[in-house]
């Protein structure tokens, strides 16, 4: 009966452990894909600054490089991210996947910019600075819950 028992304890060690080793193989392969991979980094910033030189005759500072390890733009896995010196506008350079060429969203980013210099004055005097903050907290925890 001592036997039996040990053996029933050590097959569930066994089945336990497989599980453990099984979680951990899968939580390391997920944080694996989930890093960028340097030698892409470098080749997106080499690849933009190209197209930046040909492009834009203005200033434009590549400061980072976007990883979509997610696929949440669907037609790029890098991007450089970039500033317009001029206008300060952020914006996105890539390689489409989709159309093989290099591409750009500094036109809509700038004019996404300037409608929200536009619009904000009036949203603010309307609803108030706390709906349309940049840095938004949880607003359920803000004093002004209350007054919404």
């Amino acid at each position: 009966m001592f036997l039996e028992q040990n053996k029933e304890d050590f097959t569930y060690f066994i089945v336990f452990s497989i599980i453990l080793v099984g979680v951990v193989i899968l939580l390391f392969s997920f944080t694996q894909s989930m890093k960028a991979d340097a030698d892409e980094e470098k080749k997106i910033r080499d690849q933009a600054e190209r197209y930046l030189e040909e492009t834009f005759d203005e200033g434009t500072e590549i400061y980072d490089v976007l990883y979509d390890n997610m696929g949440n733009r669907g037609y790029f896995e890098y991007a450089a991210k970039v500033k317009h010196e001029k206008y300060g506008t952020h914006f996105l350079v890539f390689f489409n996947d989709e159309t093989g060429e290099m591409e750009d969203t500094f036109l809509s980013d700038k004019w996404q910019d300037d409608a929200e210099k536009e619009i904000r004055p009036y949203v603010e005097k309307e609803l108030g600075d706390v709906l349309i903050s940049k840095e938004m907290e949880d607003i359920a925890e803000s004093e002004d819950w209350e007054k919404i």
